[in-house]
């Protein structure tokens, strides 16, 4: 199972939650990435906080993508087909589209059809629920057309998934979907500490292949991060990491 972590980034600076060890942190993206580089990350999730009202969001993700050697995905805006294409052109990997209802399905079969569905990953929002006609069942069926092969499952962050009434029966609905890919699936948020993930990897289902960190992750909410090169930011030189091996 894939770990790896989600910057939130607003106005061009990264946003942490209020608990956040911001003494091992950096407020520029491109320094924190670099950091989290150094620490082995295999690849990246950038979230423009301002939806890419304007440029600025990608322009930024494009500059993290040129200074560091792993996978980028974006996410922000990306519901159009010349947004999409300026991302993948300027060194984004994979774009992250929302889906919360059947006309962002249609958009996002459009943009998977056009790039392919190694270029774009649907997202489902906490706030979906199954709903009397199964809301997580119909969305996939509109998105079989296109081929998706990627989803990220979204819980609200700071709540256990083991607390979650719906979680276990959308992870069901997704994994029982009859799709002419596979549907693999990355869980975002839910883990509060390690107890967490642990039961997640020992409990989930196969298709799920990838967590997503971000507030526990930025908390230090895991025992080895006590460890972690981090607690001595100073001391890290940023340009000295190892080789990932490019996949995601």
């Amino acid at each position: 199972m894939l770990l790896f972590p989600k910057l939130i980034v607003r106005d061009g600076l990264c946003v942490f939650p209020p608990a956040a060890i911001l003494d091992s942190l950096y407020e520029d993206p491109i320094e924190m990435a670099r950091l989290l580089r150094v620490m082995n990350a295999r690849s990246l999730l950038i979230v423009d906080a301002n939806e890419s009202k304007d440029a600025r969001g990608l322009q930024m993700a494009t500059a993290v993508a040129q200074k560091v050697d792993i996978p980028i995905q974006f996410e922000g805006g990306m519901l159009h087909a010349d947004t999409v294409a300026a991302a993948i052109e300027s060194g984004i990997y994979r774009c992250i589209v929302p889906v919360a209802c059947s006309n962002d399905a249609k958009i996002a079969c459009s943009l998977i059809s056009e790039f392919g569905a190694s270029r774009l990953t649907v997202r489902f929002p906490a706030s979906l629920c199954l709903g009397d006609d199964g809301t997580v069942a119909d969305l996939l069926s509109n998105l079989t057309e296109s081929a998706c092969s990627r989803v990220i499952l979204t819980l609200d962050e700071g709540t256990s998934w083991q607390s979650s009434e719906n979680f276990e029966r959308k992870l069901a609905v997704i994994v029982g979907h009859k799709s002419p890919k596979r549907l693999r699936i990355s869980v975002d948020g839910g883990i509060t500490d390690s107890s967490d993930l642990l039961k997640l990897k020992e409990t989930a289902p196969k298709a799920v292949d990838s967590v997503i960190l971000s507030d526990s992750f930025f908390t230090s909410s895991f025992p080895c991060q006590a460890f972690w090169a981090w607690t001595d930011r100073d001391s890290i030189d940023l340009d000295n990491f190892s080789t990932a091996t490019l996949k995601c």
